[in-house]
């Protein structure tokens, strides 16, 4: 059976206290199970900064990625989260 295969356009942050700096490490291919990155931050986001906010506050201090237009999810680990 073949999983879902989804776009997800990944960013590391950092010092979200003094304002949200993101870098966009780049676009990887997710999959519904396991997910590439395994926390979802938010339904609801509206910017790459929503999100890196929203995994900040969920306490994943790594990666965050935008897919579907308005889900954000997280992972605990900065840098590269799969296949380009």
């Amino acid at each position: 059976m073949l999983g879902l295969q989804l776009v997800l356009l990944a960013v590391t942050f950092s010092r979200i206290d003094a304002g949200c700096t993101i870098q966009t490490i780049g676009c990887y291919v997710d999959t519904a199970s396991p997910r590439t990155l395994p926390d979802l931050g938010s339904s609801n986001i509206t910017s790459l900064e929503d999100c890196a906010q929203a995994c900040h506050d969920a306490g994943d201090l790594g990666t965050a990625g935008a897919e579907n237009g308005d889900e954000c999810w997280c992972s605990g680990q900065a840098g590269g989260v799969g296949v380009t």
